[in-house]
């Protein structure tokens, strides 16, 4: 005797069970409780590995009169430093280029060249803006490079002997400057487009752990020397953002002990915490506040 197909034996069965359908799946609608939260005003930081303390931190400020809420949009730019921000040509890092438009920040204006999308005139982008519920204002946006410019130059001077002897005799951090110049060519471009509330943020200072460096870079400088060159290169930063009509948030003051990063606020041994990020935050709140005071 053979088998009866599949099919016959299948209606059988369920005929047998009187018919019965698969049971109804509840509406999600009827289980889940959903609202809709305020939105948070975006903060766009971009730069080398320094930015990733701040991925999707949400901050709450309060001055006294008003709360708000903002949001960091972080875009990590492996290998960016102040030297390849630009390059030869004046062509912006395709990488910071890459994380402008994807935001949405930049878009192509009417003849194809970078616009702000707050500035762009085209329906279409406006349309884009408006399903956002963007601002018609230039969004805030956080640089965070130069770390790595004291490491390659450190790097180039690791066999230096008198530069470990003596770093008051570092002839060769005049280069922390020309390192900068690629920097404040992106800068000014940057603003050309429409992008005109732009911060360039200090290196995360030194820790004094020579071991701890040497383990994680693979080559030896001594603090006095870290220092010294990490000041250079703030000294450098702050100037090109200076000449750039750009604000630099320098949180030194207030992360340090002797030029060195507290305890508190060390994550490894090249990168800072979540509380120094905060200290970031605060810091740039108040630049704001300076810079466009309430009317």
């Amino acid at each position: 005797m053979t088998d009866r197909p599949f099919a016959e034996r299948l209606r059988s069965a369920l005929a047998a069970f009187g018919g019965a359908a698969a049971p109804r799946v509840a509406d999600p609608a009827t289980e889940l409780q959903c609202s809709e939260v305020t939105r948070a005003t975006p903060i766009y930081l971009i730069g080398d590995s320094q930015t990733l303390i701040f991925r999707d931190r949400i901050y709450r400020v309060d001055d006294g009169r008003h709360s708000r809420e903002y949001i960091a949009r972080v875009r990590y730019c492996p290998g960016l430093c102040a030297s390849n921000f630009t390059a030869d040509d004046g062509a912006l890092h395709p990488d910071v280029l890459s994380a402008l438009r994807s935001e949405l920040l930049i878009v192509d204006g009417e003849a194809g060249e970078p616009t702000a999308i707050h500035r762009a005139p085209s329906r279409q982008w406006r349309a884009l803006a408006t399903i956002e519920d963007r601002p018609r204002t230039a969004p805030v946006v956080v640089f965070l490079c130069g770390s790595l410019d004291t490491i390659n130059i450190g790097k180039e001077l690791a066999d230096d002997e008198a530069l470990s002897r003596d770093p008051s005799s570092l002839e060769a951090l005049v280069a922390a400057k020309s390192r900068v110049r690629p920097f404040e060519r992106g800068l000014l471009l940057l603003k050309s487009w429409g992008l005109d509330r732009l911060f360039v943020h200090s290196v995360v200072p030194p820790q004094a752990d020579d071991e701890a460096f040497f383990g994680h870079f693979a080559f030896r400088m001594t603090l006095r020397t870290r220092i010294r060159l990490l000041r250079e290169i703030n000294l450098a930063l702050d100037a090109a953002a200076r000449r750039a009509n750009c604000t630099f948030i320098d949180t030194w003051q207030y992360t340090t002990r002797s030029e060195v990063l507290s305890p508190d606020y060390v994550h490894d041994s090249f990168h800072s915490n979540e509380r120094a990020a905060l200290i970031t935050v605060k810091v740039l709140m108040r630049a704001l506040a300076a810079r466009e005071p309430a009317s």
